[in-house]
């Protein structure tokens, strides 16, 4: 087998291993075109493709790696050195008695195998050990609060997307009624019962209409743009989403939300385990003033003739630090001043939660209270409409008043959606205060 084909086997075996180690968010999830997605399958998209989550994976697996490496200090470690010198002399003074150069050249060989333990150093190999399984934890917490995040971000831009998609079917509905009400106006003013301000009036609310209704498609497609990149996906192909928008009634309780977010948000746990990890951060510090007490026991040939010297060598030794220019007094400091910032952080992070809790409670009763009045408002506009439609079909109204009937019930069919939007959105809201997962 030719060199050249060795290496493109090794490079093929060696790429097969890269795909089989890949994680699962590099694979691409099967999203059929046309298919309706629901909340529960887009979160489920996103957990397994946002970028984000991939970094924050790859984080916990470098801090595993970091307190695998801490684990070191239990073991002894095994060096083993070799060595070969080739001795050419020059010139040579023969009358220097106590030179050790040979007259000729000659080579020289050393080989030696040592071992080194730590055996005892007052706790600090287990306090750095400790130190590094907290910050892995940390970074374990900061994985799972950044999934809430995703989670809480799929949610608002999946209902995002569905208020749109509403707020587009509406804006359609007001195009189709000004078509017809302006169809209306022409037999009328052809029969000669209107007049052509009728027709006018009637065709520049179509086109108003007509121009909102272009917004309202581009702002559904600026949604769908979000969900799709919160959900890792760059350019799915064409999909539907299921219509969850109504009204569910959530029922908490503002002390049960509050109680549970302080215990269970995962960015709270985060600066808990960062606290304990520089309060171990001091005492290692402080450790820094006791002594270590490490073996060493060593194997060796050396020499320049065959069979080479042998010899053995085994002992203990102590170090003390007596003195590092204040290093350790500062160091203490330096750790100290971490644990006190990071508990400015936990304090101000439970403040931030409180009011995050409330302000999410706030915004859930103002738009329960909101649904119903647009719901009711929404009926009202419709028979409005209804009324007006029919008075100015026996010639008891004005353009004016079926333009204002019409826009009116547009306008409380769009607060409605929104009220639901916002229920919706103030619903997810809390849930990701509380730190809620699902």
């Amino acid at each position: 087998m030719s060199p050249t084909h060795i290496r493109s086997t090794l490079l093929l075996i060696a790429l097969l291993f890269l795909l089989m180690g890949m994680p699962a968010w590099a694979e691409t999830p099967s999203i059929r075109e046309g298919e309706t997605l629901s909340l529960s399958r887009c979160i489920e998209i996103a957990l397994k493709r946002h970028p984000d989550l991939a970094a924050y994976a790859y984080e916990v697996e470098a801090r595993a790696a970091q307190a695998a490496q801490a684990r070191k200090e239990y073991f002894p470690k095994l060096d083993v050195t070799g060595g070969y010198t080739r001795f050419n002399p020059n010139d040579k003074n023969t009358a220097d008695a106590y030179t050790q150069i040979p007259p000729d050249s000659y080579s020289y060989y050393s080989a030696a195998a040592t071992l080194t333990q730590n055996i005892y150093d007052f706790g600090k190999r287990e306090t750095n050990v400790r130190i590094k399984d907290l910050s892995r934890e940390a970074s374990l917490h900061d994985l799972e609060d950044r999934r809430v995040s995703v989670i809480h971000s799929v949610r608002e831009a999946y209902y995002d997307l569905l208020r749109t998609s509403r707020n587009r079917d509406v804006q359609t509905e007001k195009v189709g009624r000004f078509e017809s009400h302006l169809r209306q106006a022409k037999t009328y003013f052809e029969a000669g019962t209107k007049s052509r301000y009728d027709v006018t009036k009637a065709e520049v609310d179509l086109s108003n209409a007509r121009l909102e209704l272009t917004t309202a498609e581009n702002d559904e497609m600026l949604a769908r743009v979000s969900l799709n990149q919160v959900m890792g996906l760059p350019s799915p192909p064409p999909y539907r989403i299921e219509d969850n928008l109504a009204f569910l009634r959530y029922d908490v309780v503002l002390a049960d939300a509050l109680a549970r977010a302080l215990e269970a948000r995962e960015d709270l746990k985060s600066l808990a385990s960062q606290i304990e990890m520089e309060e171990r951060g001091i005492d290692l510090a402080r450790k820094e003033y006791l002594p270590s007490l490490s073996g060493k026991a060593a194997y060796s040939y050396e020499g320049s003739e065959r069979p080479l010297s042998r010899g053995w060598n085994a002992g203990v030794s102590v170090s003390v630090n007596f003195f590092e220019g204040l290093a350790t007094q500062n160091r203490i400091r330096e750790a100290l001043a971490k644990r006190n910032k990071l508990q400015a952080q936990l304090d101000a992070k439970r403040l931030e939660v409180r009011t995050e809790i409330q302000k999410a409670y706030l915004n859930l009763g103002k738009a329960e209270r909101t649904i119903t009045d647009a719901a009711l408002a929404t009926r009202q506009a419709e028979e409005n409409l209804e009324i007006v439609t029919l008075k100015y079909s026996a010639g008891l109204s004005t353009p004016v008043e079926v333009t204002d009937a019409t826009v009116g019930y547009s306008d409380a069919k769009l607060k409605h959606i929104q009220a639901l939007y916002d229920y919706r959105k103030a619903r997810s809201a809390i849930e990701k205060a509380m730190g809620m997962k699902q």
